[in-house]
């Protein structure tokens, strides 16, 4: 590698970073993140950089902590003007992504052998391209979890001074109104289960219809059958409804009580709308999933191409022409980053590295990341409660094999795949995130201890350590290694 090109890693590697975690592969989250770009031109502003590193199924995604403040900060600024700012951005988002939908159904009428390829590549990128507007003007709500808490935090410490109520009422108010689409699915197969038994194989159809893309990741699709849907059906035992949501009367009537101000209302109902929002905005990037997967099977199929190689296709590929020659070209760079790849991504440019300076950048990485605390983390409350458990570090998909009732979960942050393993654990830990986080909306769906924002947490929390999680306080306590 040239010198100056890894001397720019480094550089960039030691701003600072927001950095998740999660089982991912480029073409399908690389693709979600050139929104950032995208929205600069429709809004005036948005994002300027952002870093990748994969290795296996594993991938982490950096959001520089300046983006975040300078788009929350434009964002609080449009509000000031426009008090329904962000519900018309959200209307204009769910326009464009129903642009995609139609173009979806029709794609799925395509028999893909019988199309040219020059028709199989244009496929390809519009697949692409509606990764990008899944995501879209939608990437205006990520400050919000982390900027819109610190607004939050202080608001109703103003009013509340008792730090111990505060938090109380914080995570309380904060507490999304509605359910994730994991928990609608669920509610839905649990109204099956109540039919008659004649009833539910055609409501399962529809189902399946409706939800066949719900267990999708960045890592790629998982597909939903009949018969999983069955065997998950027979296992709910109680009705998912009843969790932690707060009801609007309930918050209605907490406000009132707290006598809050219009600032800390305000703040209330950003919350709930960016909660809501990101959720939504989460569906839709995993429906696309499947998408993308649907045409890349077509080009490995005709092509001979291995499919493996296809997921490591990034942004700046897909927006070159596409052809079998031109992509015959890149194949060795695809299997190579197989092995572990760094990106540096911004609107014009993008820089991978593979192989050997790879690893001078991932050893450049670590030694970055050495002295952390070895006794005690602190962190966000989510979720309040107590637990204690032992510790499985999971950093991908396949690391949830490893977790057993009555487990803590630490990860980077978690994501909508994690839920059926979420519901057996006794406590969740995560290195970032905040009040609108998956983990903070999850866990208080199922009324789990949830301490976000650790920043270092699967970093010193090692598979077996146990601790105590008081989220009651923000505080994990290592009690033996």
């Amino acid at each position: 590698m040239d010198m100056d090109i890894l001397n720019q890693f480094r550089k960039e590697l030691a701003r600072d970073w927001f950095v998740q975690g999660f089982s991912a592969l480029p073409t399908y989250l690389n693709h979600a993140a050139y929104s950032g770009f995208k929205i600069r031109k429709i809004l005036g502003f948005g994002y300027t950089i952002f870093l990748f590193n994969y290795k296996g199924d594993y991938g982490e995604m950096y959001y520089y902590k300046k983006d975040l403040k300078d788009v929350f900060k434009r964002i609080k600024l449009e509000l000031k003007k426009d008090p329904d700012y962000l519900k018309k951005l959200k209307i204009r988002y769910e326009k464009n992504f129903f642009e995609h939908e139609i173009f979806f159904e029709k794609l799925n009428n395509y028999d893909l052998k019988k199309v040219s390829e020059d028709e199989l590549f244009g496929l390809f990128k519009k697949v692409a391209i509606a990764q990008i507007d899944a995501v879209g003007i939608a990437h205006v709500v990520d400050p919000f979890g982390l900027e819109i808490e610190k607004d939050f935090r202080n608001e109703i410490s103003k009013q509340i001074k008792n730090k111990k109520e505060a938090d109380n009422f914080i995570s309380l108010l904060s507490s999304p109104l509605e359910m994730s689409f994991i928990a609608q699915e669920e509610q839905s197969l649990f109204e099956i289960k109540k039919l008659p038994v004649e009833k539910r194989e055609e409501a399962l159809k529809k189902h399946l219809k409706k939800y066949f893309w719900v267990q999708n990741s960045y890592a790629g699709p998982k597909e939903i059958t009949i018969r999983s849907l069955r065997k998950r059906m027979e296992k709910i035992k109680i009705e998912p409804r009843q969790n932690k949501l707060i009801s609007n009367a309930k918050k209605e009537k907490l406000i009132f009580e707290l006598r809050l101000n219009a600032a800390g209302k305000k703040l209330i109902k950003l919350v709930e709308f960016a909660s809501t929002w990101q959720d939504e905005r989460k569906a839709n990037s995993i429906k696309v999933v499947h998408y993308i997967d649907l045409v890349a099977d077509e080009i490995s199929r005709r092509f001979k191409i291995d499919r493996e190689s296809l997921n490591y296709l990034s942004a700046a590929d897909m927006r070159k022409k596409l052809s079998i020659h031109s992509l015959k070209k890149i194949l060795p760079e695809l299997r190579e980053r197989k092995n572990g790849v760094f990106f540096i991504m911004k609107k014009n440019t993008e820089i991978s590295a593979v192989g050997n300076d790879y690893k001078k950048i991932l050893e450049f990485r670590e030694n970055l990341n050495k002295n952390y605390l070895k006794s005690e983390l602190k962190g966000t409350i989510a979720n309040k409660g107590k637990a204690i458990g032992r510790v499985v570090v999971c950093k991908g998909i396949m690391d949830l094999k490893k977790v057993k009732a009555g487990d803590i979960l630490v990860a980077s942050m978690t994501r909508p795949e994690f839920v059926p393993i979420l519901k057996k654990v006794r406590g969740i830990i995560t290195d970032e995130g905040g009040l609108t986080c998956h983990a903070a909306i999850i866990s208080r769906e199922l009324d789990i201890p949830c301490i976000v924002g650790t920043k270092i947490s699967t970093k010193v929390l090692k598979d077996g350590d146990r601790v105590d999680v008081d989220a009651n306080k923000g505080v994990i306590t290592i009690l033996n290694k």
